[in-house]
């Protein structure tokens, strides 16, 4: 039930080789070719309900990688993307209950982040984003009955904060705004009947 082959071609500066390989009902597969300056690579394995994916392939100054693995419930997938001055990058990860992402991208000097991860009923979630001189940042945490959120913007001289908080029945929420020599704050605290209430 086993068998092997392998397959090798070279015309000039191109190159093209490819592999399979297949014992009971594990099978592997590989691929590679080259022409120029341009390369492209393919590799997959799987074993069982056990799955492998990796792909790479650059044509000039462009570079794109993708990864994928999965065991069982468990999923892996990185994506990678180079052209010129721009730039992708996403993750993903689950690993029973728990899920993770990522994303982070760039063209020229804006750059954008978002970072999520859950854990049962635990969150946290973060943003980032860069356009020119105006920058937005966002957080978010939640834990059980907790939570708590940060939200930024600076635009210029404009500059906007806000922040909420909630443990169990107390809550706190902050706001700062700022446009040019205007200034505005808010800040109110509940805990229990008890209340604080202050504007400026």
């Amino acid at each position: 039930a086993s068998l092997s082959v392998l397959d090798f071609s070279m015309v000039g500066a191109s190159l093209a080789v490819r592999g399979y390989a297949r014992l009971g009902s594990a099978l592997s597969l590989f691929r590679a070719s080259s022409l120029g300056a341009a390369i492209a690579v393919l590799d997959c394995a799987l074993v069982g309900s056990s799955l492998s994916l990796r792909s790479f392939a650059r044509v000039g100054a462009s570079v794109s990688l993708l990864g994928v693995s999965r065991f069982a419930s468990s999923v892996s997938v990185l994506d990678f993307v180079n052209v010129g001055s721009t730039l992708a990058l996403r993750s993903f990860a689950r690993l029973g209950a728990s899920l993770s992402l990522f994303g982070a991208s760039q063209l020229g000097s804006s750059l954008s982040v978002l970072d999520y991860q859950g854990i049962g009923s635990s969150l946290s979630v973060r943003r980032f984003a860069r356009f020119g001189s105006t920058v937005s940042m966002f957080a978010a945490l939640r834990v059980g009955s907790s939570m708590s959120v940060l939200d930024f913007t600076n635009h210029g001289a404009a500059l906007a904060l806000r922040a909420v908080a909630r443990i169990g029945s107390a809550v706190s929420i902050f706001g700062l705004s700022r446009f040019g020599s205007a200034l505005s704050v808010l800040e109110f605290c509940q805990v229990g009947a008890s209340l604080s209430l202050r504007h400026y």
